[in-house]
């Protein structure tokens, strides 16, 4: 399907999987902050156009011609609490505004499972802003397939890196909060690129409708390692008391492995998606034992 693609996020984690696989399309743009000096990806149909998400003017050109927008910008990560409201919530905004003016016939929005997160679990900027950007979308009245990933992680990500260790470990040393912390349905980048692929090519999904696209993993972190330890029975664990750490909580530093921080776990409901996307993801332990299916392999037509 030849067709003008305009994507924000392009240079992101997200993006970086993404845009190589859109070579089919006609012609990709990736809307960027600032022009690389170079493409990192060497394909001729694929252009950089510079605006801000927060500067509706600056994005008019990128706009021209373009028939799907795929919109993953956001930010994430900001310390001003600012910033994630007029990225997230009036770039979206701009998006939806531009969308309509220029007639665009798809629109695809990367939302986020934090969506549904209770107030207690929902008090960061991201969450309240990505929350309020759903919203516009939904009510925009455009041809709008809304994903709703949970943590995304691909093979090689540095969080998963001690769970892909610690399967050698017959002696696993942690604090015991770890050894009860839950996964919180980490889904695998080739999953979520799946989706957007199918969103992109058929014409059998249900608009301003958010898809949860999530993984299988909701065990805790002891019955995990049990089921994938490479030894012939259960890894000996020594658990170290959790009030010994309870300053790493006051540091606010990343809990690892994906694993939820919540105090309620929650559980995504996947059946829309395995129905109208035949979506299967693919577990944790299928990561760390190398026994992913290549995406093309998935989704015949990328």
């Amino acid at each position: 399907m030849k067709q003008t693609i305009l994507v924000t996020g392009a240079t992101g984690f997200l993006g970086k999987y993404l845009i190589p696989k859109l070579a089919f399309s006609l012609s990709i743009r990736c809307l960027v902050r600032k022009t690389p000096k170079t493409n990192r990806i060497k394909e001729k149909n694929i252009y950089y156009y510079q605006g801000d998400l927060k500067n509706k003017d600056s994005l008019r050109e990128a706009f021209n011609g373009v028939e799907t927008v795929i919109h993953m910008g956001a930010e994430c990560s900001s310390k001003d609490p600012g910033t994630f409201y007029q990225t997230n919530v009036i770039g979206t905004q701009n998006m939806i505004e531009l969308s309509k003016q220029c007639s665009i016939k798809k629109f695809i929005y990367l939302s986020s499972a934090v969506v549904l997160f209770n107030k207690e679990d929902s008090g960061t900027p991201y969450c309240k802003t990505k929350k309020e950007a759903e919203k516009i979308v939904i009510e925009a009245g455009l041809n709008s397939i809304i994903l709703r990933p949970t943590s995304i992680y691909s093979s090689k990500d540095r969080m998963i890196l001690p769970v892909r260790v610690l399967k050698y470990f017959p002696l696993i040393v942690l604090p015991q909060f770890l050894f009860e912390r839950r996964f919180q349905q980490p889904v695998f980048v080739d999953d979520v690129i799946y989706t957007i692929l199918t969103a992109l090519k058929t014409e059998h999904l249900q608009y301003n409708f958010p898809y949860f696209i999530a993984g299988p993993n909701t065990e805790t972190l002891e019955k995990f390692l049990d089921k994938n330890t490479v030894f012939p029975f259960r890894p000996l664990k020594f658990r170290l008391p959790s009030y010994l750490f309870k300053g790493l909580a006051a540091l606010k530093l990343p809990i690892p492995f994906h694993i939820s921080p919540q105090k309620k776990t929650y559980n995504f409901d996947l059946s829309h998606a395995r129905m109208d996307f035949g979506f299967n993801p693919t577990s944790l332990g299928e990561v760390i034992q190398n026994k992913t299916h290549p995406l093309a392999n998935r989704h015949p037509n990328s």
